[in-house]
């Protein structure tokens, strides 16, 4: 009787083992043949990244799905590689680097002379819609070494999803990141030291 409870109970346990949901990890990917920047002098002021902020419901370590006008869903088994803020941040300063030179960038002000400006942002968006669509979007703040807003702007950008699962979220989150990358390129620049 010993025996066949033993066996039963590990015929339990072994199939509840096996039905675990496997965790996915992702990582926000470069642009498709991204090129390197070109030369910059780092001894002429240029832009420094500085405040990056999230929104609350997307400072997790799941993806965000919104599934309703009101809804709003953490993923348990699809999960960023790292922080989002991280990601979000290393990938702006390549985007813009990319976009803004000969201007340099900076990471946080480190080694950044004096006479540079600071871009502020707040990621007010950053999910999966349920219309089929990424959402991507916040504002930002161009200051300069004193703290007076020189510009400010929003980026928006709505990709749709190229497929279905969560891989085509990334997908599409990540172009969107990229397509909001240049528009604020594009505003910030005029106001860039040369």
């Amino acid at each position: 009787m010993r025996t066949s409870l033993f066996f039963v109970t590990l015929a339990v346990l072994l199939s509840a083992c096996s039905s675990v949901p496997t965790r996915s990890l992702y990582l926000l990917d470069e642009a498709p043949g991204a090129q390197p920047a070109e030369a910059v002098d780092s001894s002429r002021p240029g832009l420094v990244l500085g405040q990056v902020e999230l929104a609350a419901f997307l400072d997790q370590s799941g993806l965000v799905l919104q599934t309703g006008p009101q809804e709003v869903t953490v993923t348990a088994h699809h999960r960023w590689a790292s922080p989002l803020l991280d990601q979000l941040r290393q990938a702006l300063l390549t985007e813009l680097a990319g976009a803004v030179a000969p201007v340099a960038v900076f990471d946080g002000g480190q080694g950044a002379p004096d006479g540079s400006l600071r871009l502020d942002l707040t990621v007010s968006a950053f999910h999966g819609h349920f219309d089929g669509h990424a959402r991507v979007g916040g504002q930002w703040r161009l200051l300069d070494n004193d703290g007076a807003i020189i510009r400010r702007g929003r980026f928006a950008a709505r990709p749709a999803l190229q497929g279905d699962g969560y891989t085509a979220l990334v997908n599409a989150l990540a172009a969107g990141w990229r397509d909001a990358a240049t528009v604020m390129a594009g505003q910030l620049s005029p106001a860039l030291p040369r």
